[in-house]
């Protein structure tokens, strides 16, 4: 996530985030570790400003919405977007580049990253309409967690923090990583 959130070091970004109305579900959960994580890196890199943030419940459709709301609001102010999932930031993505086909932004000029790679988003990386995401595999997350758990059964210490890789996909990596298939 810190490598990333340097992406976007130059200017004002928005985060997309997922719900706070319904805590306590593992999804939601997940995702605010992040936009924390996002927001914990940018205290690294102090010329990003992130300008707003709201809620786009996991959903592309709201996210286009508030993007196309962000747009016609902040205009060219926007440099970043950061979403949480490759999901929202495709339905950014589809604002932003309706938004360039009508002339209200610049053709390339905001970047945009998200912390979970889907096949649709690999394929802008590769088309260089986005700049770049991370692999999350759910199957090494299923091992892990089946690990962990095994190890609780069987009365063995586990660590309270468990970290998995997470390659980076932006143009210059897409090469090594495989199209996701959702």
């Amino acid at each position: 996530m810190r490598k990333i959130g340097g992406t976007l070091a130059a200017g004002c970004s928005i985060i997309l985030k997922p719900s706070e109305e319904t805590p306590g579900t593992a999804i939601e959960i997940a995702e605010a570790f992040h936009v924390n994580g996002f927001t914990d890196a940018v205290k690294d890199h102090s010329g990003i400003k992130i300008i707003d943030s709201q809620l786009a419940y996991f959903s592309q459709e709201k996210a286009q919405t508030l993007m196309e709301n962000y747009i016609a609001h902040y205009g060219n102010k926007i440099d970043g977007v950061f979403s949480v999932d490759s999901g929202v930031g495709a339905g950014a993505l589809s604002a932003v580049q309706a938004a360039e086909a009508e002339g209200k932004l610049k053709k390339g000029h905001v970047q945009m990253v998200d912390a979970t790679i889907f096949g649709g988003v690999y394929d802008a990386i590769k088309a260089g309409d986005y700049y770049g995401s991370v692999v999350q595999s759910p199957e090494d997350d299923a091992k892990t967690a089946l690990r962990t758990a095994v190890m609780a059964a069987e009365g063995m210490s586990v660590p309270k923090k468990v970290f998995l890789p997470m390659p980076i996909v932006t143009s210059a990596t897409i090469g090594n990583v495989a199209r996701p298939s959702f």
